[in-house]
């Protein structure tokens, strides 16, 4: 049994899912962002998870609407992560 929100969260990684079918490397981030957001929040913490659905749900608009022009994808390493 999942809640409501879980089942919000489900629907909307579908949307962006099928909404990116044609862009791979930003079908691949879609995936990346998901499964970083489920280890970064806990389950609790139901007002940042809905302020987070709302922000997606506006980039996931953005996407349909054809108003994202191009995609790019970078990742920052801190110092403590090269010892």
């Amino acid at each position: 049994m999942h809640s409501k929100l879980q089942l919000t969260v489900l629907s909307l990684y579908k949307q962006f899912l099928r909404a990116s079918a044609e862009h791979p490397a930003l079908r691949e981030h879609i995936k990346q962002s998901f499964r970083d957001a489920a280890v970064k929040y806990e389950k609790t913490d139901t007002f940042l998870i809905e302020y987070n659905l709302r922000r997606a749900q506006r980039q996931l608009d953005s996407l349909r609407n054809h108003s994202i022009a191009g995609f790019s994808s970078m990742t920052i390493k801190s110092e403590n992560a090269r010892r």
